[in-house]
């Protein structure tokens, strides 16, 4: 049987939130022991130790990202979401630049509310663009 939409709704917002909250053990946390993460269709990273390196270099390079949720929607134990990062590439190596760029992710989320697989999507040209030039 589905999640009921306000479940799925308060795990999105609890991501979001992990995220937000710069903890790569945190992120990590919501995912099932193999789960995985595929970015812009990228190479997967499977399992909680590969997720949680995937977020620590993210922080790295934007120290104050913010990720807020803009929809949430689902099909089954399937969930989509859109979302918004905000967040300034000040790490090591840095622009300086402020990004703010949309993004959607679809997720296969199991019967013990993990999630099994993610499947992210962000304009990549856009990003780099931002990076380089700022918002």
């Amino acid at each position: 049987m589905p999640h009921p939409l306000s479940q799925l709704k308060d795990l999105v917002h609890r991501y979001a939130a992990a995220w937000s909250s710069h903890d790569p053990a945190s992120v990590a946390a919501f995912s099932t022991d193999d789960g995985r993460i595929e970015v812009a269709d990228g190479e997967p990273s499977v399992g909680r130790e590969a997720i949680s390196r995937i977020a620590a270099d993210f922080f790295a390079a934007f120290p104050d990202l913010v990720i807020s949720v803009n929809d949430v929607r689902r099909h089954e134990n399937t969930v989509l979401f859109t979302w918004t990062l905000d967040a300034t590439n000040s790490g090591p190596g840095g622009t300086g630049n402020r990004v703010s760029l949309g993004g959607w992710e679809v997720w296969t989320v199991t019967d013990d509310l993990k999630i099994a697989r993610v499947r992210a999507w962000l304009d990549p040209a856009e990003f780099e663009r931002q990076v380089q030039n700022g918002v």
